[in-house]
């Protein structure tokens, strides 16, 4: 693909993100002044037996639990849990469009003629920090989400940096494993080292534009 198109694709895919990013936020914040139930879920397993039902101490309410092909499914109109649900959809959404940003920056210069500058360097460089760090942000969002979404999480739950055991009263504890995408941590990693190459054709290039 041409420089040009994929820049102008880029764009269109930024300001896409960007604006899916604002609705979902808008849209989450929306839904307890609505009264309705924000839902959210956790892949889970059984531990001990195959009971389904779920019993904490601690529960307001305005929340409900559910376990259903295992998900642990929780409906809550909360608004405070509806508030960390906007700013996690901000943060990751950001860091995506971040992402897209810079890429576009380094599609800009190769449009332009001068791919090996400082600026795509950096703009590499920021991309693959970026795409290093989202996985782990993904991974520890499912520990921040579940403290913050079930009620007295810290009582009914035991941490484990690898899983979550969750202490249902019943002698049906739930385990929850959140996932690691080992892919965005390594094509983070091949951006980096391209950053890298990036950085020593810069300076080739300025020697060179010294020469002449």
């Amino acid at each position: 693909m041409r420089a040009k198109p994929l820049h102008l694709l880029l764009t269109l895919a930024l300001w896409l993100v960007l604006t899916l990013v604002l609705l979902s936020a808008v849209f989450a914040l929306a839904l307890p002044l609505l009264d309705e139930q924000l839902l959210t879920s956790w892949q889970v397993q059984q531990a001990e037996t195959s009971r389904a039902s779920i019993n904490l101490t601690g529960s307001e309410t305005n929340l409900r639990l559910q376990i259903a092909k295992g998900e642990l499914l929780l409906e809550t109109s909360a608004f405070s849990l509806a508030l960390s649900r906007a700013l996690t959809i901000l943060l990751l959404g950001g860091m995506v469009g971040a992402i897209i940003y810079f890429l576009r920056q380094l599609v800009a210069d190769v449009t332009c003629g001068r791919p090996f500058s400082r600026r795509s360097a950096s703009a590499l460089q920021k991309a693959g920090y970026l795409l290093v760090t989202l996985p782990v942000v993904l991974y520890l969002e499912v520990f921040a989400r579940f403290y913050l979404f079930i009620p007295g999480a810290s009582q009914n739950s035991e941490f484990n940096f690898s899983h979550i055991r969750l202490l249902t009263g019943n002698g049906n504890d739930l385990l929850i494993y959140p996932g690691f995408n080992a892919g965005l941590l390594l094509a983070g990693c091949f951006v980096l080292v391209m950053a890298n190459a990036f950085n020593i054709g810069a300076e080739l290039q300025t020697d060179s534009d010294e020469i002449i």
